[in-house]
């Protein structure tokens, strides 16, 4: 029997104040609080849509264990030409490798085949029987270059030629100086006389003071506080709450008169926000739709393709809603979000046509079937689905960054190339033919005006957004006729749908709004564009009209920028949303259906609820 081992007085007291706070934390039932806390902190993984990927199984070659001598332990002159298979001396093993078909790399300088280059589990057959469905009936809704034959609202109605949110009939000017009557329907009426009481004002009625200029110059009544017909709509679960700030109320010198301002310009960004549902579309009365009114639901989440996300794109249809990404790894994906619930791949294709970053995606209007996609790697490809094929049609030493189509002609493609080049290639030649030096620096992004497809706009990472006349050609050379300067690298310049306003993103944390007959006016919006490394930078897009600007936030939401305040007013959270979104698309023919794109793969998709 092993003696028993003296403790000391210090040992006793020890074990003594061990057993004391044992008790006493079982009396208090700390442990399991703790680990509530813990699951409680813990986000939530929301279980979404995702691609899925046909992981080709690699049979395992066991490879003999090989013992080796050296030639002088075997008593052997050497040898400069090394050791052979047939020397009897060393016992080396040669195991064939199996046999496999490799697929086309997308380093090729050739065409790929979608079989290929698709890397799903199942079958692609639905998404190109899908495409070309809506293809060869002519269903894209489109009936001339000049724009859409129908913009349908959030209940399918047609708002094409609608004096932008404005109620029963509407005197305005068409191009050829006639008056024509314009109206919305009922859901989107609101009461402009404001004879009733109104703060307790009756008949008080105040002019908007953030009135401007819309389309081709026509100016539209308006009033700024607007009482709606069918009440306060309740907010979706992706909409921001505001409740418990201060109103501001101003006086233009009519007695009893009060003007709600929205935004301080003295709080911080994080502050200046809506303070209450009532008058979040105050001073915006002439927009399509009521923004609290955007929703995001579990259903319209999806993982699309794997990585960052560069560039997002909405298939130009009214009657689909179909989303073609490009991702960092050269993978192009496409999300049918009205896919069968029994389809086995969710509605997700994911494709492997590139061998870079995916900088720029094109859709035709008028041929869905096909599709252009530029990349980092110098290729440009055109992808067929009545041909099954991913074609190369142009090829560089340089990056191409970003490409545009020129909305009145689909066979002209433009595309930014390397240092601050811009390519013009034209489809029914199939090569480029024109050139042009425009920037210092990379062009980030490619713009027409909608209605006036010459007037075109680039931003670069020089820090300047110029807007060129296209008509205005000499010698290989143009000449801008605008400049936005900003201070650090400008990542997106876009035209309002008017073509009455450019707005810009730039990294100096701001975003710029350009109006004016020749864009001379310039507002800026304060809003932080300072992504991370592993984050794609912002880049700000209109809306469906000339009223909002949309782009992301860096705590996992999106700001939408009012044009007339020139300021944030509203921000869209969701429990849904586990990456910031930071690429944006509107879909173009159906109002309130927004996408925004994550540097995860994810894709949020926002409907009017």
């Amino acid at each position: 029997m092993a003696p028993q081992v003296k403790m000391t007085e210090y040992e006793r007291q020890r074990l003594e104040n061990i057993r004391r706070n044992g008790e006493m934390m079982a009396a208090l039932n700390l442990q399991s609080r703790a680990a509530e806390l813990s699951a409680a902190s813990k986000r939530q993984k929301v279980e979404t849509k995702t691609y899925k990927v046909d992981a080709e199984k690699k049979p395992k070659v066991e490879t003999p264990v090989v013992m080796r001598r050296s030639l002088r332990t075997r008593g052997l002159p050497p040898d400069l030409k090394g050791l052979s298979n047939e020397d009897s001396g060393s016992p080396v093993a040669v195991t064939e490798s199996p046999k496999k078909n490799p697929k086309v790399s997308p380093r090729d300088a050739g065409p790929i085949s979608m079989r290929d280059a698709y890397r799903g589990l199942g079958s692609d057959h639905a998404f190109r029987e899908t495409v070309s469905r809506f293809s060869e009936s002519n269903e894209t809704g489109f009936s001339s270059p000049e724009g859409f034959d129908k913009l349908k609202g959030h209940k399918g109605e047609d708002l094409r030629g609608s004096a932008v949110g404005l109620g029963g009939n509407v005197k305005r000017e068409n191009d050829g100086g006639d008056s024509v009557d314009v109206g919305l329907s009922e859901g989107r009426r609101y009461n402009m006389a404001m004879d009733e009481e109104s703060d307790g004002v009756k008949g008080c009625k105040q002019e908007n003071p953030f009135d401007s200029k819309v389309g081709g110059g026509e100016s539209f009544p308006s009033i700024h506080n607007i009482k709606r017909e069918n009440g306060d709509k309740a907010l979706g679960s992706s909409v921001l709450k505001v409740e418990n700030i201060a109103k501001k109320e101003e006086s233009d010198g009519a007695e009893g008169c009060k003007v709600e301002t929205l935004c301080d310009p003295k709080r911080n960004e994080s502050d200046n926000l809506p303070m209450s549902l009532d008058i979040v579309c105050q001073g915006d009365d002439k927009a399509l739709m009521d923004i609290n009114r955007l929703t995001l639901n579990k259903k319209n989440v999806a993982r699309v393709v794997p990585g960052r996300i560069m560039s997002i794109k909405f298939f130009p249809t009214p009657n689909m809603r179909m989303i073609a990404v490009g991702n960092k790894f050269g993978n192009v994906g496409f999300w049918n979000m009205e896919s069968p619930e029994d389809d086995d791949e969710d509605g997700i294709y994911l494709y492997h046509t590139h061998s870079g970053p995916v900088s720029g995606i094109s859709i035709p209007e008028f041929n869905l079937s096909k599709m252009f996609t530029c990349c980092y790697d110098g290729f440009l490809r055109l992808m067929d689905v009545e041909k099954e094929i991913f074609d190369l049609v142009y090829v560089t030493d340089e990056a191409i960054f970003s490409l545009c189509q020129r909305p009145d002609n689909a066979s002209c493609l433009y595309f930014a190339e390397g240092r601050g080049g811009l390519q013009f290639w034209d489809e029914r030649t199939g090569k480029s033919s024109s050139s042009w030096d425009l920037h210092e620096d990379r062009i980030n992004t490619i713009d027409f005006n909608p209605k006036n497809p010459s007037i075109m706009a680039t931003s670069s990472t020089d820090g300047t957004a110029c807007i060129w006349d296209l008509r205005n050609i000499g010698r290989g050379r143009l000449k801008n006729i605008r400049s936005v300067d900003h201070k650090k690298a400008v990542h997106s310049a876009y035209f309002s749908p008017s073509g009455s306003f450019l707005a810009t993103s730039s990294f100096d944390n701001s975003v710029g709004i350009a109006s004016g007959t020749d864009f001379e006016e310039t507002s800026v919006v304060f809003h932080n564009n300072k992504t991370s490394r592993w984050i794609s930078s912002f880049k700000a897009i209109w809306g469906w009209d000339d009223s909002y600007i949309f782009t992301g936030n860096m705590k996992r939401a999106v700001d939408i920028i009012s044009q007339s305040r020139k300021s944030i007013i509203w921000r869209l959270e969701s429990p849904y949303i586990t990456a910031i979104p930071c690429r944006f698309a509107a879909h173009p023919s159906e109002v309130g259906t927004l996408a925004g794109a994550t540097s995860g793969g994810q894709v949020y998709t926002w409907t009017l609820q």
